[in-house]
């Protein structure tokens, strides 16, 4: 065979093609990797049977709504605050309980089931950022509740803030004993303000679509009471805290630690809001 056969030339050749094709294979995977390492996941639920309370109403009802600060990636003091979380839950004894930042991982597996299990109330929940089958965690929203939840849905808030970042509204409608509310647990962004904004406006869109009872809207808005956004739904919502509390401050971030006492001296702006519209059509 001479130097110059072409089996000679193709032998030569061929670890050059094994070489190409690996490098290929390892840049696909790093693209799944990187296209599912944060997405929205699935729904997960206790929508009906979950509940060990009865439908009795005696005119008011309570809200209570909470970032309750996964702390990725260290997770720090996560299933003694998940117990704490549930306590407080149990002694305010409000009717819903809508939630941000609530984690899966590896070893609390779903917060949002478990604080649902200790408090005996049906839930949704939905990981917006994540992945627990790629990196192992996943964090969303969440909305517990006394009464029948129905009519599960969400929507994506844009812009994006940036390529990993999602930020949604997630929507249940409880059947109350007074009739259907629908209620929205939310978290924007914290970064660009002028992207919070347009998420914001996202999210008064939505809700005015909803149709055929009230809605409470509550999360975590990442802006203060001062910002454009937060003016314009004052200004077409209710502000419940801000109603009943004109004066008081109302802060709700943020911790610097995770355990401080006395809280008051710790927190310095509210950006946390619940909100009720009443809708006419």
């Amino acid at each position: 065979m001479s130097k110059d056969s072409p089996h000679r030339k193709l032998w030569r050749t061929k670890p050059l093609l094994i070489g190409l094709v690996a490098i290929m294979t390892v840049l696909l995977l790093i693209s799944v990797f990187l296209f599912t390492a944060s997405r929205i996941g699935a729904f997960e639920s206790c929508l009906i049977e979950c509940s060990q309370f009865s439908s009795e109403y005696n005119g008011e009802f309570q809200l209570l709504n909470l970032n309750m600060l996964h702390g990725y990636p260290d997770f720090e003091h996560l299933s003694e605050r998940l117990d704490l979380i549930a306590e407080q839950v149990k002694i305010i004894s409000p009717e819903f309980v809508t939630l941000q930042e609530v984690p899966w991982t590896r070893t609390t597996r779903s917060a949002a089931r478990y604080l649902a299990e200790k408090t005996g109330m049906n839930y949704v929940y939905l990981p917006a950022n994540g992945n627990r089958w790629t990196i192992f965690f996943a964090e969303g929203e969440a909305i517990l509740s006394k009464y029948p939840l129905k009519d599960v849905e969400f929507v994506e808030l844009f812009p994006r803030a940036g390529l990993f970042e999602h930020r949604i509204a997630l929507k249940t409608t409880a059947v109350a004993p007074w009739g259907k509310i629908h209620i929205v647990s939310t978290h924007l962004t914290d970064g660009d303000p002028m992207v919070n904004q347009l998420q914001a406006q996202n999210l008064y869109q939505y809700v005015s679509g909803l149709k055929d009872g009230n809605v409470i809207v509550a999360g975590d808005f990442n802006a203060t009471e001062n910002s454009p956004q937060i003016k314009f739904l004052g200004n077409v919502w209710i502000d419940t805290y801000r109603k009943v509390n004109p004066f008081l401050p109302g802060y709700t971030c943020c911790l610097d630690k995770l355990i401080a006492y006395p809280v008051d001296n710790s927190l310095e702006k509210r950006i946390d809001f619940p909100y009720f519209w009443y809708l006419t059509k």
